[in-house]
This record gives C-alpha cells, sequence and structure tokens, in this order.
C-alpha cells in the first residue's frame, strides 16, 4: 500500500525579525506535495506551527530546505488553530475527556481487533441496557472494517466522554469526526459506539489509519492529545453553552471527596514549600478566595482519611511521599468493591485483590462471575471469582495472563505465580455440571476428596457441594467406586485417565509400568525421558519413557521438579503409610539441548 507522505514547501516567508507569531503565520504558508515523510519531522513542523517551539521565520525557511521538515496535514491552517486554541482552552469550555491510542497490527494485536469489536458493541452497554449499536460514515460491513484493520499498519481508538453528556452523543460523536476530517484534510472512516452503562454516557471511536486515498495517515501526537479534545470541547460548548461560574464551583466542591488526583491537589502541591509542607493558616492564605481556601482545607482532611497526607499544628498539611499512586490504589479498592457487589447482586462478600499483596497461600478453586475490561482503550480485561472458600477474587490481566480464554462460568483454579505476578489463573473446565459428566478424572474428583460435606453458605459452595455427589454417582455408574473414599482408588483413577489422554504414538508398543512404580509395596527405581507433561486432576502428570526397556509410567510431578519434555531423570519410589500412592524422588540427570 502506498504510503500517504505529505511534504511541507516554504511560500512567501516572513520577516525574520517578525517573531513567533510571524513564524506561525509563515508556517501556515507552506503547502503539501506527495514526498517522502518522518513522524518525527511532522511533530516538530506541528510544533513550529503551533507556536510551541518559537523560531523565527527565516528559520523556519532553513530548516524548511535544509531539513525538509514534513508534516502529515493537508490543511495547515485548520490544525495550526486548532492546537493553538487547545493550548489556550477557556474554562468556560463544556469539558470532555478524550483518550486516544494508536494501535499498530502487530502479530499479537491482529487477533484482538475483532474482540474489542465485540466487546464494544455488547449487550447491555446500550441504551436501556440494550445491546451497543454501531453508527458509521460509511456503508463497509463491520467484518470487512475488522479485515481492513487487521490488515493495515495501524489504526486509532478514540473515548469521548463529556463531563455533562450531549442530549444526541450520536450527533456529537459524528460532528466531532467531521472536524477532525477538516483538520486532517482527508476524509476518515469509522465505526463508533455510544456506551450508557457508566455515570458518564461515552462514544467510542475505531479509526482507520487511511486517508481517503487509501495512503496511510499519520496524525501527530500533539493533535491526538490536545486538538481532538479541543474540537470536542468546543463542539459541546455550541450544544450545551459555556458552563456558568456555579457550574465551575460545582465542578470544584465534587473534587472534595474524589478518588483521583484533583485540580486541588495540584493547588495543594503549588503552595508547598520545600519541604512539602502546605501552610493554610488564614495568615498565610490571604491571595487565596475564602470559598477556594475552604475547599482546600476540606480536602486536606479527606486526603488525611485516605491516609495519603497528615495534618500537623498550626493549620499546615503535609502530602504523603506517593500519595498520587495511593490515592488511586484507594480508588481501585472502590472500583473493585463495586465490580463485585455488581457481580453479585447486591450480595455483600469479602473481595481479595489478586493483584495485591494479602494473598491466600494455597490453590483455590472458583467459579468465573463476571469479567469485562479494567482499561477499555487497552483491552485490560479483569474477572470477578466466585470462591469455594466463600471469598471473592478480583484479578486484573497481567502481560502474562490468558483471562481472554476464561469466559463467566467456568471453572478456574487459583494457583500460587512467581514474580510480579504472585497468582495464576488456570481454566479447569467450561462448567461445574461439565466437569460432573467428564469421562476422565478431572480437578472434581480431586476436590471431592474427603470433602463430601463441606461448607454451604454460599450460592456456589452448595452447587459444588452438590455436584461432588452426582460426580460420585457417575463414577459408579462408569465403574469406577470409591474415587471419592479411598484416596488409592483416586490415584489409580487419576494415573489411568492421564495415562489415556496422553499421546498413544509415545507409549506404543511400551509396558505400563504405572501401577508398579506408585503402588507397589517395596521401593521401586525407573530411568526414562520426559515425553509428555499436562496439567491433571492433581497437578502436573508427566509421561516417562525408558527406550532401553521399552517401558513407560506416567507419574504426578510437582511444579518445584520443573520437568520440561526431553530431560532425562530418575525416579525413587518409596510406599508411604496412610497414603494414597507411593513416595516420589526425582532427579535430573541430563538434560536435552
Amino acid at each position: 500500500m502506498e504510503e500517504y507522505r505529505p511534504k511541507l514547501i516554504f511560500r512567501d516567508p516572513a520577516p525574520s525579525n517578525a517573531g513567533p507569531a510571524a513564524a506561525v503565520a509563515g508556517a501556515a504558508a507552506y503547502r503539501l506535495a506527495p514526498k517522502t515523510f518522518s513522524s518525527t519531522m511532522a511533530n516538530y513542523a506541528f510544533r513550529i506551527a503551533s507556536g510551541r517551539t518559537p523560531v523565527s521565520a527565516a528559520s523556519i525557511a532553513r530548516k524548511g530546505v535544509k531539513r525538509r521538515v514534513r508534516a502529515t496535514f493537508s490543511h495547515l491552517v485548520g490544525a495550526t488553530n486548532a492546537v493553538l486554541n487547545a493550548s489556550r482552552s477557556p474554562s468556560f469550555l463544556q469539558r470532555v475527556i478524550v483518550k486516544t491510542r494508536v494501535v499498530k497490527s502487530v502479530a499479537g494485536v491482529r487477533g484482538k481487533v475483532r474482540a474489542h469489536m465485540n466487546y464494544i458493541t455488547r449487550d447491555g452497554a446500550g441504551r436501556d441496557a440494550e445491546r451497543a449499536e454501531i453508527f458509521t460514515n460509511n456503508d463497509r460491513s463491520t467484518s470487512d472494517f475488522v479485515s481492513k484493520l487487521e490488515n493495515e499498519e495501524h489504526h486509532f481508538r478514540l473515548i469521548l466522554s463529556p463531563e455533562n453528556a450531549s442530549n444526541d452523543m450520536e450527533k456529537f460523536t459524528r460532528q466531532v469526526m467531521e472536524r477532525m476530517e477538516e483538520d486532517l484534510g482527508t476524509g476518515l472512516e469509522w465505526k463508533a459506539v455510544v456506551h450508557y452503562n457508566t455515570d458518564h454516557p461515552h462514544a467510542h471511536v475505531v479509526l482507520r489509519g487511511v486517508d481517503d486515498q487509501g495512503k496511510t495517515l499519520f496524525i501527530p501526537n500533539q493533535y491526538l492529545t490536545c486538538g481532538i479534545r479541543e474540537r470536542a470541547q468546543r463542539t459541546l460548548t455550541r450544544e450545551l453553552g459555556h458552563r456558568t461560574t456555579q457550574d465551575l464551583e460545582n465542578t470544584l466542591n465534587e473534587e472534595v471527596h474524589s478518588l483521583r488526583p484533583t485540580s486541588l491537589d495540584r493547588a495543594l502541591e503549588g503552595l508547598a514549600d520545600d519541604a512539602g509542607v502546605v501552610d493554610l493558616s488564614r495568615s498565610a492564605s490571604k491571595s487565596i478566595n475564602p470559598q477556594q481556601h475552604r475547599r482546600l482545607a476540606r480536602r486536606a482532611d479527606f486526603l488525611e482519611r485516605q491516609q495519603v497526607g497528615q495534618w500537623g499544628p498550626g493549620h499546615r498539611f503535609t502530602l504523603s511521599k506517593n500519595w498520587n499512586t495511593e490515592l488511586r490504589a484507594s480508588a481501585n479498592v472502590v472500583e473493585m468493591a463495586s465490580r463485585s457487589r455488581f457481580a453479585f447482586g447486591g450480595e455483600q462478600r469479602v473481595v481479595v485483590d489478586l493483584n495485591g499483596k494479602d494473598l491466600p497461600k494455597k490453590t483455590i478453586i472458583g467459579e468465573v462471575r463476571a469479567r469485562g475490561l479494567a482499561d477499555e482503550l487497552y483491552d485490560r480485561p479483569y474477572v470477578i471469582i466466585d470462591g469455594a472458600d466463600g471469598r471473592a477474587y478480583h484479578k486484573v490481566a497481567t502481560r502474562n495472563d490468558t483471562l481472554d480464554q476464561i469466559n463467566e462460568g467456568s471453572i478456574v483454579a487459583i494457583d500460587l505465580g512467581s514474580g510480579n505476578d504472585p497468582r495464576k489463573i488456570r481454566g479447569l473446565s467450561q462448567s461445574l455440571s461439565h466437569a460432573v459428566q467428564e469421562p476422565n478424572a478431572n480437578w472434581l474428583d480431586a476436590y471431592g476428596q474427603n470433602k463430601t460435606g463441606g461448607a454451604r453458605h454460599t450460592a456456589f459452595q452448595r452447587r459444588i457441594s452438590d455436584a461432588v455427589g452426582q460426580r460420585d454417582r457417575f463414577l459408579q455408574q462408569v465403574g469406577e467406586k470409591d474415587v471419592f473414599k479411598d484416596p488409592r482408588a483416586f490415584e489409580r483413577w487419576a494415573a489411568r485417565s492421564f495415562t489415556e489422554q496422553s499421546p498413544a504414538a509415545l507409549r506404543a508398543g511400551m509396558t505400563d509400568q504405572t501401577e508398579q512404580l506408585l503402588f507397589s509395596s517395596d521401593p521401586q527405581r525407573f530411568t526414562g525421558q520426559v515425553a509428555h507433561v499436562v496439567q491433571g486432576a492433581k497437578g502436573r502428570f508427566a509421561l516417562i519413557v525408558d527406550r532401553n526397556s521399552n517401558a513407560f509410567a506416567a507419574i504426578p510431578v510437582r511444579a518445584a521438579d520443573s520437568l520440561k519434555v526431553g530431560h532425562q531423570i530418575g525416579i525413587h519410589s518409596m510406599p508411604e503409610m496412610g497414603a494414597g500412592r507411593n513416595a516420589l524422588r526425582i532427579h535430573s540427570l541430563t538434560r536435552s539441548l
């Protein structure tokens, strides 16, 4: 695909001594011609055009000739005005939060584009809890649109969230996108939806990364971060009118109890001395409006209750060193509790943050009660798990998580992790009923060992307790008796199930030594190579193959054994009183390259 490569050519330069204002005017006299393109140079030219880099017109001309300064705009004048207005946006404009993201089409992202479109159009996100409906400025089908996104260099995602929602959010979104087309000097192809499932209705826009000529579209960072917000605020102000003084007062009053960093916090920081102490006594704060002074004092009281600041003698207040990080953590706790209440229909539950520090020390079985996106712009999912121990567990995905593969109703295990991800979530079965009818040994068999009773305080505890009884009856029907009563019967059942699920080609024509190794009353030894490792009903199982004796054994292994396919190991089994099977000692002999 041919790239869109605009070039700035200088015409009628302003005098070199005319200063920054003339430099901006001179920059606006550039016209575009197709030539080579550099996004770094585009941003540089845009800073010059917006007056953010104060240089003379003659300097612009020299740089235009010497360094071939280029930009991405067909209509630089409109783009210049957008950023100049954004840099001095009046406080009486309607406020709109704009979030933007450039998504590059690398291998790991392509498969998630369709998932993102499915998420933003999901049931319950639209008006009156209906499905969110797509609106667009083109006739291309959603499937075709997604295919285009997946095969282009990049695309853009926008979230437009007005403080005071437009009476017609769809019309508002269309108008903002039309202003963008004017600024960028090209037609744009996009699809959008409006979500009404939060306190502030907001629009999600997915924009193709090509212009109306099919060439790659580049948008400078300054326009993404400032220009779009300026356009959105002015568009909304034309509809709703400017904010009144009372509106500004109400906004500041709402900030007093906000769990996010606010303008009041920035004001406190600006009043702090070198030691971080703010003197809020009236004698030291005469220059502050009395009403604003009262707000700052009330905000300080709130921050102290959140343990991110402390009052001292003489009306002196000190913010904690990492107050903004700690305040956001408090906001995350409140948001986590809110998600949990919604997931459990208002039922009060103890919620454990699996991204936190105070974590359980054992594996927890649970059912996924709800899932969603903690960050809608970057597609970071979260899940809420109804634990078999009666507690709720909340987890926001980290880089190594695979929460995309876990759906509501799935049964999962919360395992011990390591490093920066102390807890891993592992899928066990599609549902509780699926585990009851599973023909091979599974997690429910391991859970049911001596747990035919169990706590029945929560709905999931009652369901899992009933499922153990149903599983017991199912196993008896297929000839597996006493699995829940005799530990040795369970261990035999688990080993046999793993053997049957392991690739038959790896053990074809070989003698099975599993029974002798795990259940013999005499010590046994076995040496072989790890041929297959998988998560079984009771932890991991490994298939060990000894080609010298033409034998194999299926054995349970611990996570600490760190076995990988190709490892040469030795196994020593010893009878253990009261245990379901013999104790195994595993030691590595060699490791394959």
